[in-house]
Formats: C-alpha cells, sequence, structure tokens
C-alpha cells in the first residue's frame, strides 16, 4: 500500500513538474536546439549542374539572409539528384524516414514527378522551384511550386508568337517530361487560335545528332522553328547544327535558351527568340537580389533560376511562420494568399499548386536578351 502512495504521489509530482516547464517557456520562444530542417535535391552535376545549381544557389543566398523564423534556425541539407527520379527518391527517402524531414524541395519536373505519390503516401510538404511538367498539376495533397506549368508557359508563347507574325511553325523537342508537355500545350493552344503547327520532330537527351530532324523541319514552310530543350548542352547543340545546316528560319526557344552558356554562344544564338518569364532586372527588390546574387556567386546558368530559388525559400519562411511544418496548413496558406510579390516577379499559387506568371519574348542580342518587339 505505501508503495502505491509513492508511486501516487511521485506520479502527481511529474505532472506539476510538467506543466510548471510548459507555462514557464515564453510564447514563439523554443529551446535554443530547436531547428526546422529542409531536405533539397536537386542536379549539382551531370548536364542539368547548371541549372539545377543556379535554383540551389538563390534558395541558399535566402537562407543566408533570413536563417531562421519564429526564434528557429532554419537548416537545410542538399543533395544531388543528377536529375535523376530514382537517385531523387533515394535521397529523400533518407531525408523523411532517417532524418525525419517533413519539408522537401526538389527542383526538376521528372523527379518531383516522381516524388509526388511518396510525398502523399508519407504526408510531407513537396515544393519546387522550377518543375513545370503539366502533371505536376493538382497532383499531390501537399505540393506546390513557384513556377507556372509548361501548359500555362505554352499557352501563352502560342498567343505572343501568332501576334508577333508567326503563323505557321515547326516543332522540335527533346524527349523528358518537362519538354514533352510543353510541346503538346503549345501545338494544342497555338492551332486553337489560329496558328498551324506543319510538323513535330522528337530527339533524345542522349542523342548528339539531330541534323536529320532540323532538315526536315526546314524542308516545310514555316515561319520559324520552335525548339524546346530541357538543358543547356541540348539546346547549344541543336544551336549549332542548325547553323551547319545553313537554316535561316526564325528559331524560337524556350526559356533554356535564355541560360548563360547559351546565350553566350553569340555567333550560334544571335537573332534567336526566347520565351521566358517576365521578369524585371531593374526592379529594386530583384536589383537588390542580384547585387547580393552576383556578389556571392560566380557559376550557376540563370539568374532568373536562382530568383526562383530565392523566392521559393521565402514563401516556404513565411508560411513557416504561420503554419510552423504543418504540411497541411502551409500549402492551404500559400494557396490562399492572392499574390506574393519576390525577387522574380508577382505571382499566385493557384488551386492546383501552380504558380501563375507572365511571360514575355525576348531576342538574343550580342549574348544577352532584349524584349523582342
Amino acid at each position: 500500500m505505501k508503495k502505491l502512495h509513492a508511486l501516487i504521489i511521485l506520479l502527481v509530482v511529474l505532472v506539476i513538474a510538467l506543466v510548471l516547464n510548459y507555462y514557464t517557456i515564453p510564447v514563439g520562444v523554443p529551446a535554443s536546439n530547436e531547428t526546422i530542417k529542409i531536405g533539397f535535391t536537386a542536379p549539382l552535376s551531370g548536364a542539368a549542374a547548371g541549372t539545377g545549381l543556379s535554383s540551389k544557389q538563390g534558395f541558399e543566398l535566402a537562407n543566408e539572409l533570413f536563417p531562421d523564423v519564429n526564434g528557429k534556425k532554419i537548416e537545410v541539407f542538399y543533395g544531388d539528384d543528377k536529375a535523376d527520379p530514382a537517385l531523387a527518391l533515394t535521397a529523400v527517402k533518407k531525408f523523411v524516414e532517417v532524418q525525419n524531414f517533413k519539408l522537401i524541395v526538389s527542383a526538376f519536373s521528372g523527379p518531383t514527378l516522381a516524388l509526388i505519390p511518396y510525398s502523399n503516401e508519407k504526408e510531407f510538404l513537396l515544393t519546387s522551384p522550377l518543375s513545370a511538367t503539366p502533371k505536376l498539376s493538382g497532383a499531390g495533397k501537399h505540393f506546390f511550386r513557384v513556377s507556372s506549368s509548361s501548359e500555362r508557359m505554352a499557352q501563352m508563347t502560342a498567343k505572343v508568337a501568332l501576334d508577333a507574325g508567326f503563323t505557321t511553325v515547326a516543332v522540335l523537342y527533346e524527349m523528358n517530361d518537362y519538354p514533352i508537355g510543353w510541346a503538346e500545350s503549345f501545338k494544342k493552344d497555338f492551332e486553337e487560335i489560329g496558328g498551324q503547327v506543319i510538323l513535330e520532330e522528337q530527339y533524345g537527351s542522349k542523342d548528339t545528332d539531330m541534323r536529320a530532324q532540323l532538315s526536315r523541319l526546314d524542308a516545310t514552310d514555316a515561319n520559324a522553328i520552335v525548339i524546346i530543350s530541357l538543358t543547356a548542352p541540348t539546346a547549344s547543340l541543336v544551336l549549332k547544327q542548325a547553323k551547319e545546316l545553313g537554316i535561316k528560319k526564325q528559331i524560337i526557344g524556350n526559356e533554356t535558351f535564355g541560360l548563360k552558356s547559351v546565350l553566350s554562344l553569340t555567333d550560334l544564338s544571335e537573332g534567336a527568340i526566347v520565351s521566358q518569364y517576365d521578369y524585371n532586372q531593374q526592379d529594386p527588390k530583384t536589383a537588390e537580389f542580384l547585387v547580393a546574387y552576383r556578389k556571392e556567386f560566380t557559376q550557376g546558368e540563370s539568374e532568373l533560376y536562382s530568383a526562383l530559388g530565392y523566392d521559393l525559400y521565402m514563401i516556404m519562411r513565411e508560411a513557416i511562420s504561420v503554419c510552423g511544418e504543418n504540411p497541411v496548413c502551409i500549402t492551404a496558406y500559400v494557396k490562399q494568399k492572392p499574390s506574393f510579390v519576390g525577387v522574380s516577379g508577382e505571382y499566385k499559387i493557384n488551386s492546383l499548386g501552380d504558380a501563375e506568371r507572365n511571360l514575355a519574348l525576348s531576342v538574343i542580342s550580342n549574348g544577352k536578351t532584349i524584349p523582342y518587339k
């Protein structure tokens, strides 16, 4: 009986101690060892490394400038998936099952698409700075991206291309989730508004000779050739072979043609038209970001992609300040907000988890893109 009384007294003391401990911790000030951990997977080596590195650098810069939220330190852990869905899944399983992360970032479409079922099963937040395949729209329970669906990008490109007088086009695209979705959407939208796609050709990501496809496209009566590439190396190779063939038709490229290594090929890329986000580098917030970014980083393919990485971190941090690490709350928060104004421009996350952004046509001139008129 005495043992029972002693046990009861001990339990009461423990409960009182726990209650006192709870109420003496200031609200909003967590213990010093509490951190928020984010897993970030992207291609940091291989053909797509320049693009993946750009998004990582922007995310990294934002984390350096704003390293905490509500008194909690934000730690980011990076993994190299080489744009391979299997490698991305392996990295994220370690983040989630071994390290217990609740917040995951995946840069590219293929890996992100492969992660959606796992994210739905394990109930963690999945976000992306660059993924654009339309297959991701509405696919994840706790997913959003700060990039637009390529369906929207293609739709807007179709309109501005037709408005610019290109009524007939031929299309060449890379066989990968993002370019395929872009090409399918472009053909549908372009023809719905009165344009005509005369011929479509494809090439594999590991192909090294696209001359036959380019020759067939050039032999058509198309006003322009629309080229959709996943990475800078493939875009550069297509431009090189188009020049070797003496192709004079106007080339319209997706945003990959606005990457640094493509722009630098002035003898090949000069005069090509690029479809990309309407991105104002003169905006004060953007200009401030670019100063900080250029001071710290010299590598990377795209300052725009770095801006997207930066904005993804900032929108996640804002949502975490309200929701903590609750993926349901974070997803609901970003979808209900009327708009976000970031260093990559103004955008809204819609009910499908896609960013709604404006696009513009630019032309490559002396290694830079200038507005197309």
